[in-house]
């Protein structure tokens, strides 16, 4: 089956054959050979459309597929939308904003043995006849003069067919969720050996959101197109081209239970927890071969892999229990949640929502930033890690981060960098030696808001042994306060 033909049958292709069963699981190993194993493409079918994607960006007049502008805001009466909106600069480079749903489809194709061809998918682009998923507007009697009424801005300027629901993708309506092993738009690798997540400049630049009159109707062949009047460096090409590959490759996803039909005991979304994926990206190495996905690292620029290498990392407790009965429980816990709200006192006596938040922080990301700095030359292969070491030092010199040293940077700067504001807060001040990774975060944000909290001092309290995540996130903190930041 080509892909032309996929979607000529979509009504009976776009099942996809596995409904979320019912299970329970007590180890992240347990997980993977219960549940992730039995939804992995076949390793044939992965390879082909990994190497059709490898060859698709290499062809000149490749249409890539940019998953930004997905929602919006409603400030001018419709959401800001852009899906299947098109884009070309002016030396013909061009784009379409997409929605992960059609990755949904890609993994469908992939799972369902779709030959994949790139001359294929680029006609498919470049005739503007792949269908896609985006607000298809409503049909009702002429308005004003208006026939097509719709909540979003995006109807007005697609260009391509549209595939149908917006609210939902292929594995949605099984009540699986599409985990992405690398972040879609953070942490590329730069030419100076940094990797660093697109500025807003460069965000604006490269992928700008425009207004709706910027796409005019191509006279040639009635196509709603936006021309930009410059074109991108090759740098900036390949941070296109790493953004696509990211997002459509095999070989950079998996499924997991819909957040709705999931519960577990490390995190809100178990397609997100860090230590699952490093496992599953280190099982991808052993199934799909390590040159195989270090030929795609290479292009989607992310420079050296960092996983969590830990031997015993499929033995971490997550307590995960899935399947379609757990909806109704978590709707009704969602439900009593909103409809709690939690107060407090301040100083004025005036209540204030009590408002926790998660800040996201990728360890792989931050490993691989300094591993690759260091690859670069742009920072030195060894450094000696003493008491007297300070912090520009260590910016200037470099470091593995191996345990050891790391260990040793932050215990030296522990008595004039952290202990003086754990103090102002009266913490403990073995802040480098806490285990939770999630509570650590939070206990981060706290000092970042020059706060605390019971929970923050109850998490330092109960400190366990150092780990490396754990060190790397402090490292980041202490980055930040310099203005460096280089977490997702």
């Amino acid at each position: 089956m080509t892909i032309t033909e996929y979607f000529k049958n979509y009504s009976t292709t776009k099942q996809f054959p596995n409904l979320l069963p019912n299970g329970c699981d007590k180890t992240i190993d347990d997980f993977y050979n219960s549940c992730i194993v039995k939804n992995l493409c076949s390793t044939s079918n992965v390879l082909a459309w990994h190497k059709m994607f490898m060859d698709y960006i290499e062809l000149p007049n490749a249409v890539f597929w940019i998953r930004y502008y997905e929602s919006g805001s409603k400030a001018n009466g419709k959401w800001s939308n852009r899906r299947a909106s098109y884009s070309e600069f002016e030396d013909g480079f061009s784009y379409v904003f997409v929605s992960n749903y059609d990755v949904h489809e890609i993994f469908n194709m992939v799972f369902q043995g779709v030959t994949p061809n790139a001359e294929e998918f680029l006609d498919l682009m470049k005739s503007f006849k792949y269908p896609l998923h985006y607000d298809p507007g409503k049909r009702k009697k002429k308005v004003d003069d208006e026939e097509q009424r719709s909540s979003c801005e995006e109807t007005a300027i697609c260009a391509y067919p549209n595939i149908g629901s917006t609210r939902g993708g292929v594995l949605t309506e099984k009540h699986w969720y599409l985990a992405h092993i690398n972040a879609i738009k953070e942490g590329y690798l730069r030419p100076d050996g940094m990797i660093k997540k697109l500025s807003k400049q460069e965000t604006n630049k490269i992928f700008p959101q425009g207004i709706v009159s910027d796409w005019k109707q191509d006279p040639n062949d009635g196509i709603m197109k936006r021309k930009l009047g410059y074109s991108l460096s090759q740098d900036e090409k390949d941070l296109v081209k790493a953004h696509f590959l990211r997002f459509v490759d095999p070989l950079n996803y998996f499924i997991v239970p819909g957040e709705k039909f999931e519960n577990n005991s490390v995190c809100k979304k178990i397609g997100e927890f860090d230590d699952l994926i490093s496992f599953v990206s280190n099982k991808y190495e052993s199934i799909y071969g390590k040159s195989t996905v270090m030929g795609f690292r290479d292009k989607a620029l992310l420079g050296a892999p960092c996983n969590l290498n830990d031997p015993n990392l499929g033995q971490r407790i997550i307590d995960i229990k899935y399947g379609s009965i757990l909806e109704t429980n978590n709707s009704r816990q969602s439900a009593s949640k909103s409809a709690k709200t939690k107060v407090k006192t301040n100083s004025n006596n005036k209540k204030t929502k009590n408002v926790t938040t998660m800040p996201k922080i990728n360890s792989r990301s931050i490993l691989a930033t300094l591993r690759n700095m260091q690859q670069a030359g742009t920072l030195p292969k060894t450094v000696t890690l003493t008491n007297n070491t300070n912090f520009e030092d260590f910016l200037n010199t470099g470091t593995d981060v191996t345990d050891d040293a790391a260990r040793t940077y932050l215990s030296s700067i522990g008595c004039d960098r952290i202990n003086p504001l754990l103090n102002t807060h009266g913490l403990p001040q073995d802040i480098y030696m806490c285990q939770d990774l999630y509570k650590l975060v939070d206990v981060l944000d706290e000092l970042v808001n020059n706060k605390t909290t019971d929970e923050a001092r109850e998490a330092l309290a109960n400190g366990g042994e150092a780990c490396r995540p754990a060190l790397c996130y402090l490292i980041v903190y202490l980055l930040s306060n310099k203005g460096i930041v280089i977490w997702p």
